[in-house]
Order: C-alpha cells, then structure tokens, then sequence
C-alpha cells in the first residue's frame, strides 16, 4: 500500500524516490538515525523517534490483533490473556506500547513477523501481535496454516511518513503530498491489497470444508460455525466501536496539532511556526551559503476596511489575502500571519530578482481578486535577501523598512530592502 502511495506522491511531486535497502526494520531505523536515508513509508511516531525524526498526519490506520494456533478459542477480551506470552517484532513502536500498557504482559521481540508467527506455531509463545495487514499478509506470503487472527487489541497502528527532522523542508513538502491524497485514492489502495487477502481467507476456508468427512466431523464443524458466527457479530460491534473511539482520537489530535502552528482566522501558519522556520533557514544559508529572502506584505488602508464595514467584513478581506498568497506561492515557501494585517513569506532558494518576481506577481494577484463587499483591495510589499551575519531581527527588519517606504510611495507597489 505505502508503495502505491509513494508512486502517486513521486507522480505529484516530479521526484524520483530512491529505495535504500535494508534486512529488518531495527536496520531501517538506524539508517534514518544515522542520515543514510531521508523518508520511511510506514512508520509511527514515538518520542524517542521523534530525537530525529518528524512525522507526517497519519494516511493509513489499521488495529492490531492477536494471531494464534488454530486450537485456541476467539479473544474477546485482550485483559483475559495477560498471562500469556507474546512475540513482536524488535524495535517496532507496538513493544514499548504493550509494556507501557500492560506492565505485566510478557513480550518476546523476534527480528521479523515469520520468526515471530513460527513461534506461535510452534507454541513457543500464545501469539503474535502485529497490525491487522501485516498478519494477514505474512500467513499468505509465507504459506503458514494453522494459525489465524483470534482478536484485537484497544490500540492500533497508525502509519505515517517519517523524514529527517534536520530538514523541516522535506517534512513540509510531504506533510502536503499527504494532505493531497483523496479518500477515494486511499480506499482504491486498500481495496486493492485487502481483497486478495480475503479471497486467501475463503480458499482456506473451503479447502478445510472440502477435506472435513465423516459425520462425526460435519457436525463438529457445525457446531465450530455457530461458534465463530457468534464471535464474529462480537467482533465486529468491537470493530466498530474502536473504528469510531479511532477516528474520533485522530481527529481531536489532527486538530491539536493544526492548532498549535495555524492562524486560527486565516488557516495559514502562525507567528510560533514563522519564527522556527526563520531560524531554520537562516542556520542553514549560515551553513551552506544559499541564498533565501523574506516578503512582508500589510494590507492597503485596512483600518478603513474596519471602520466603515465592520470587523467581519475586514476578517474576510484576511481570509481571502490569504487565500491569494497560498494559491498562488510555490510548494517551497512557508506562508503565514505575521500580525495583524500582515503577512510574511520565507522562500528558500531564491534571489533578488526570483524574489522581486514572486512580490510583484503575489500584488498583481491581490489588486484583481474581487473581494466580497469592498470588491477590490491592494497591499503593499517589502522584500529582503539573507545577507551573512543577518539575524531574523535583521532580516525582517529590513523588509519591514520596506514594506513602509512602499506605504509611503503610494501603496500598492514592492520595495527591497
């Protein structure tokens, strides 16, 4: 699945995405630590990882279970089986999870699912848990029978895209890519990986039916039947349940988290995220000696906007500048509300010229847009390059001097500083 997300984002983005192989994912993390590769598919945030790593929103989200020899009855409940002993893999999030939440849960970590899934076969340990796609992918894969999904845990597995936290650029352009993705595209993915792990289930199923003879085994079978029928509607209301305490978590710490770094009116970055982002950049054109520049803007005679129409209709002229400067920036820019009526835009890998272009362009946007009520509206524009020893005060400083000498010129114009 995550390759066929991976695909759509190399599509979207222009990119090649180089694969750095590995044999485990204990491997998989110490590349990322160790900077030898910049993105992981499939990973799920944790403290620890996030001393190196930053985390896209989650784009898939599935529970974990338990996998079982046949022999075992369905889990109802998870607290039940606490004196067992469980395999997972080294390294993963799940073990320190399971520790965490049950402290007397004895978990044994293996290098990968088959080590893990031989164990259980072996009856070297009760289960294996793991989320419920990689179970289902690992029995079929590797052709294991006699054991099968016997039930869930309350926590699941929510996949994210993981990049090197010393480019928040990176991190940036594939939270976007994320965001970009459809529901329906992901619900294509799923379907299509998902579906034949279910087609597996039913072959499986009447193979067994096929090799069941005697009468003594029919009506065992029946009996096994109204059994797994019963489990199967306790299941599913469990299923549900968790589906929707899920969805509902995710999306109160998607909120969270947009909270924390978004302008709460116009839904672009805030003053917090700007700051950062500055202080990133500056370090790195110290560093590398890039060139990267800063754009103020401050919207033209806007007290009037106020005072004549009201405070809603001045909250609308934001949102919609807003609007025009997040359509019409480039992927690589960072755009937000500075205070006020005024916006701020950090462009990397820019010059002088670039980045009077890109002002001039954002103005002649703003001077056409039909805005609602007023219908028309200008700002004006101050711009400045990173010079060395520049500090964010200076920087910005000096696009703000600007910025006024364009308010002082007659509005609606760009000025560098």
């Amino acid at each position: 699945m995550a390759a066929d997300v991976f695909q759509l984002f190399s599509q979207r983005l222009g990119i090649d995405l180089v694969l750095h192989p590995t044999q485990s994912w204990s491997e998989t993390l110490r590349a990322a630590k160790n900077r030898q590769c910049d993105l992981i598919g499939t990973a799920k945030a944790t403290e620890e990882r996030r001393t190196y790593l930053d985390f896209t929103t989650p784009y898939l989200s599935f529970p974990y279970v338990v996998a079982t020899r046949n022999d075992q009855f369905f889990i109802d409940n998870f607290a039940d089986v606490l004196d067992k002993t469980y395999t997972a893999v080294r390294d993963y999030s799940l073990a320190s999870e399971l520790r965490q939440r049950y402290p007397q849960l004895r978990v044994r970590e293996v290098e990968n699912n088959l080590e893990g899934l031989q164990q259980v076969r072996d009856g070297k340990a009760f289960g294996y848990i793991d989320a419920t796609a990689v179970v289902a992918a690992a029995l079929r894969q590797n052709g294991l029978v006699g054991i099968r999904i016997s039930g869930q845990l309350p926590i699941g597995f929510e996949v994210s895209i993981a990049s090197r936290n010393d480019e928040p650029l990176l991190h940036s352009i594939m939270q976007k890519a994320v965001a970009s993705l459809a529901p329906e595209e992901i619900k294509r993915i799923q379907d299509k990986w998902l579906a034949v792990t279910v087609q597996r289930v039913v072959d499986y199923t009447l193979m067994w039916r096929v090799l069941a003879l005697g009468t003594l085994v029919l009506a065992l079978l029946g009996y096994w039947n109204r059994t797994l029928h019963r489990a199967k509607g306790q299941t599913e209301q469990a299923l549900k349940a968790l589906e929707a305490a899920q969805l509902q978590l995710q999306q109160q710490n998607q909120r969270l988290e947009q909270l924390s770094i978004t302008d709460r009116l116009t839904q672009i970055y805030n003053r917090v995220k700007l700051d950062s982002a500055l202080q990133y950049e500056i370090q790195r054109a110290a560093r590398y000696g890039y060139d990267f520049g800063v754009i103020m803007l401050d919207v033209d005679h806007f007290k009037q906007v106020n005072d004549t129409h009201g405070h809603q209709v001045g909250d609308q002229v934001l949102v919609d500048v807003a609007w025009v400067l997040r359509t019409h920036t480039r992927i690589s820019d960072i755009l937000g509300r500075w205070g006020g009526e005024e916006f701020l835009i950090i462009c990397p890998e820019i010059d002088r010229d670039g980045i009077a272009r890109l002002a001039e362009y954002l103005r002649g946007h703003i001077a056409q847009h039909p805005f609602p009520v007023i219908q028309s509206k200008t700002a004006s524009f101050g711009a400045a390059l990173y010079q060395p020893q520049d500090s964010a005060e200076s920087l910005v400083g000096r696009a703000d001097e600007a910025l006024y000498r364009a308010k002082n010129s007659g509005r609606n114009r760009v000025e560098m500083g």
